[in-house]
């Protein structure tokens, strides 16, 4: 077990890989970490024993405080400056990890089966494929409006 010594207190790393980071901490009365920022982690904090105060800058100068029991667990997005003291003599866990935009897809074509790669196809700028799918629209609108008098 690696134990780093801090100003604050100490941290030992319980599992580290390159998608999430846990550390079990113990905050000393009255220590507090510096104020920083990460550039893409998400920073939680999961309270074992004691009082850790997590501040948290915000816009136009703001600084939301909250404090956190046993139990209690607070998460700080990427790119949010924050800093945590402690109340009491305290233990938690520190995580962080990263998340994936899933919406991260740009798309020059589309899939299909025709037997090459094509662009959009010609029905994406037909005036009779607007018109066709204009009907099934309004087919469905007057279901539910049956559906509705029903």
């Amino acid at each position: 077990m690696i134990k780093e010594g801090k100003v604050w207190g100490q941290t030992v790393p319980l599992l580290q890989s390159p998608a999430i980071e846990i550390h079990r901490i113990n905050v000393n009365l009255g220590g507090y970490c510096s104020k920083h920022a990460h550039q893409s982690k998400f920073n939680a904090f999961y309270v074992i024993s004691g009082e850790l105060e997590i501040k948290r800058w915000k816009q136009y100068k703001l600084v939301d405080s909250t404090h956190l029991f046993g139990g209690d667990l607070s998460i700080v997005p990427p790119g949010e400056y924050h800093q945590f003291e402690a109340h009491q003599e305290t233990e938690a866990l520190e995580i962080y990890w990263t998340e994936l935009n899933h919406s991260d897809i740009i798309r020059e074509t589309i899939g299909g089966i025709d037997g090459g790669l094509t662009s959009y196809p010609d029905f994406f700028n037909t005036q009779e494929k607007w018109e066709e799918t204009e009907e099934i629209s309004n087919v469905f609108e007057k279901k539910d409006s049956i559906s509705k008098l029903q």
